[in-house]
Formats: C-alpha cells, structure tokens, sequence
C-alpha cells in the first residue's frame, strides 16, 4: 500500500503533460528501474524531512529526481511521457508495479527487526 501512496506522489509531482508529441516511451525494465529509484528518493525525502522539518521537500524531490534522469540518462519528458503511456495501459503498467510492490517488500523484510522468543 505504502508503494502505491508513493507513486500517487510521484506522478502528482510530475503531472504535466508532454506537448512534444514524442510517441517514445521506456521499455518495461527500464521503467521499473526509474520508477524504483524515483520511490528511494521519495523514501529518502521522507525521512529527511522526520528529521528536519524546514525541509522544502517539494524541492528536495524535484533536485533528487533530476539526478535519477540523469543516471539513468533519459529526460524529463521522456520519463513523462513513458509514464502516460503506462498509465493509459494498464495491462502493461500492471506488472511494473507488482514488481515493484514485490521488491519493496523484500526490501521491507530485510530490515524489519527480528522478534525474540
């Protein structure tokens, strides 16, 4: 659940639309990817703000997400664009994120405390 929250986030953030009219998305793998950064740096802003709550975390995201595009060397708009049209076809949006609901859980249960008995 805390996944899907953080993609409602993300995509509010970055919910402008592409006038280029480039018809160019990112394949699967690397959609995932992105997506899966994106949502570290979501996770990654969200504790920093715990800490610091004068923290402009809207600018903070925008900076961080920057950066992911350019790791992954694709661009704003290309990433925006991949991004509608997933979400126009959710048959292929679908196994993105029950891959990435999959990796965060894992993620989840590496660092939750173990109970003593």
């Amino acid at each position: 659940m805390r996944t899907f929250l953080l993609l409602f986030v993300m995509f509010s953030i970055l919910s402008c639309s592409n006038k280029s009219g480039n018809t160019t998305f990112l394949k699967a793998d690397k959609m995932e990817a992105v997506l899966w950064d994106l949502m570290r740096v979501d996770e990654l802003v969200n504790q920093k703000h715990q800490k610091d709550s004068t923290l402009d975390k809207y600018g903070e995201s925008v900076a961080l997400y920057k950066q992911v595009f350019q790791i992954h060397d694709i661009s704003e708009e290309l990433f925006k664009s991949s991004l509608q049209h997933y979400q126009a076809n959710p048959n292929y949006l679908k196994p993105i994120l029950d891959s990435l609901q999959v990796r965060g859980n894992k993620m989840t249960s590496v660092f939750k405390p173990s109970t003593i008995e």
